[in-house]
């Protein structure tokens, strides 16, 4: 089991972000009438779409995700590391590390559940030497996380993402996964890029 998981965004579509940034442009000035403001909006929509592609937009989305991912982690007890690994046309892979969990933060979480779990789980922690706590919070916790977060993150980042007006399509996937995963997404995207240019 390993304490690493990929996540894999594939951007579908920045459209809603283009017409919220295009609206906001053109609805000032000269360009508040109405039969002026829509042709303009419309040409301004094309010309945008033309030059800022999903995969030109995943360029530049790449890093602060993988800079963001680590920072939200941490707010929920997890030291993790993030690395783009990969960035093609839509696709954005990012190598996620879970270095160490803290037990204290998990056991809260999971004393909001059940009570019970959670003074049981705080009195073993308190009885175990530090050494095998650390040993705990670093291999079989970050182990655990590594593969609940790969299954669970992508509709946070799904979410995140559409905040910005950008629709995308996140996956965790475990590393004995990933292989496959994207020689089958690449044949998809290469197609995808062939038809784009």
């Amino acid at each position: 089991m390993s304490t690493q998981f990929y996540m894999n965004v594939t951007l579908v579509s920045a459209e809603k972000m283009l017409d919220a940034k295009i609206s906001a442009k053109i609805g000032k000035g000269y360009f508040k009438r109405a039969p002026v403001k829509t042709a303009m909006k419309s040409m301004a929509m094309k010309g945008a779409t033309a030059m800022l592609t999903p995969s030109k937009i995943a360029v530049k989305l790449a890093p602060n995700m993988a800079k963001n991912m680590p920072q939200k982690l941490a707010a929920k007890g997890i030291t993790a590391t993030a690395e783009v690994k990969l960035v093609h046309g839509p696709l954005i892979v990012i190598l996620v590390t879970v270095k160490e969990v803290d037990a204290n933060v998990i056991l809260e979480k999971l004393g909001e559940k059940n009570e019970t779990a959670f003074v049981v789980g705080s009195c073993v922690l308190q009885c175990l030497p530090k050494e095998i706590v650390k040993k705990v919070q670093e291999e079989a916790l970050a182990q655990k996380i590594a593969t609940k977060l790969a299954e669970s993150m992508g509709p946070g980042i799904e979410a995140q993402v559409a905040e910005n007006g950008i629709e995308a399509v996140a996956q965790g996937m475990v590393p004995a996964k990933e292989g496959e995963f994207l020689l089958d997404h690449l044949n998809h995207i290469t197609t995808y890029l062939k038809e784009d240019a």
